[in-house]
């Protein structure tokens, strides 16, 4: 061999004793003492949120809603996880009950799966979890990832034995993420008497919605807005919300969540939310929203499944959806209530 070859082999060896050492800072970052110093830039807003006011911010949910639950004093007994089409299913709906909505916008397994080990280490895992369950299992691939709950995720994925997949391995041991790991978060732009453009409003529940000026749009609008994203579909979007099946690193993954969680001695109710009626053909003839397989994993597990994609199965008409895949929450109100889930 050449002795080029030679010192850069030589060189990169001299690495390898460092490659324990990369989960070091998110091993400490999640430590009581390191957790109060990162999220000191957040103590305003989920003071605010904890005294039970709601607030208007701007930028990611993660985390204002990882700060909150990190001093969450004692653990709820229901846990909603999943993404924007369960963000506003409220606490209030699971009385005498205490709950908590953990649900993201772009949401994915990744985040979930950290949710949860957030809540084990810190002792508050809930006695039941309805887990929203997006069955692409991912966030839409041009929607940004990571934050301060990946460290969470390292830790479940070295608890599963799981070997990260290469886009999973990316995000983990970015520099990005080794900021958050180290470095105090930053503050969001946040208020308490009016809205901030493009806001976001947050309940202190965890609920939120994407549009507080108009969160419930007349049903012609809707029916208005759909017809035009059908007629002009985005690409990229259209091929995320018609992917046929989740990668085999999600499905184990997914797997490897929920055994973890019956092991705990949680129940968990897996909650498929159908889509609005004007899309549903399109999507599922294009191979999306395929609920085979969803069905089969939780038989084999015993968990419940409530609701379904298939707006027919559900009786969910046009009139119950904001856009093509959002509902009002009534609809997913009337499913919980019909499974019995809640009063």
């Amino acid at each position: 061999m050449r002795p080029g070859p030679i010192r850069l082999i030589l060189r990169i060896a001299y690495f390898l004793p460092l490659l324990p050492l990369l989960p070091l800072p998110y091993w400490i970052g999640t430590k009581p003492g390191a957790q109060r110093r990162l999220i000191r830039n957040l103590d305003d807003v989920t003071n605010a949120l904890i005294s039970g006011k709601p607030v208007w911010m701007a930028g990611d949910l993660r985390p204002v809603k990882c700060a909150w639950m990190m001093r969450m004093p004692a653990g709820k007994e229901v846990l909603i996880v999943g993404g924007s089409r369960a963000i506003r299913i409220s606490a209030d709906w699971f009385q005498p009950r205490s709950a908590y909505n953990a649900a993201l916008f772009a949401g994915s397994l990744e985040d979930i799966v950290s949710t949860v080990q957030l809540f084990l280490e810190t002792g508050k895992l809930p006695r039941a979890i309805i887990f929203e369950l997006n069955p692409t299992l991912t966030r839409l691939s041009s929607q940004s990832a990571g934050g301060p709950l990946e460290a969470y995720l390292s830790h479940a994925l070295m608890r599963y034995r799981l070997v990260p997949s290469r886009e999973i391995l990316h995000d983990l041991y970015s520099w990005q993420e080794l900021d958050w790991a180290v470095r105090p978060w930053p503050a969001p732009v946040w208020s308490l008497s009016s809205e901030i453009k493009d806001s976001i409003l947050v309940l202190p529940d965890g609920t939120a919605t994407n549009a507080p000026e108009n969160p419930n749009p007349a049903p012609r609008d809707v029916e208005a807005a759909v017809a035009a994203m059908l007629r002009d579909p985005d690409v990229s979007y259209l091929r995320w919300r018609t992917q046929p099946r989740p990668s085999e690193f999600n499905l184990k993954l997914l797997g490897r969540l929920l055994d973890d969680l019956q092991l705990h001695g949680v129940q968990v109710v897996v909650l498929l939310i159908p889509l609005n009626p004007a899309v549903y053909d399109l999507y599922t003839q294009r191979g999306g929203y395929d609920e085979t397989w969803i069905r089969r994993e939780m038989e084999m597990r015993g968990i419940q499944i409530v609701g379904s994609y298939s707006p027919t199965r559900t009786h969910a008409t046009d009139g119950d959806f904001v856009d093509d895949v959002h509902p009002r929450p009534a609809l997913v109100r009337r499913l919980l209530r019909d499974a019995g889930i809640i009063q």
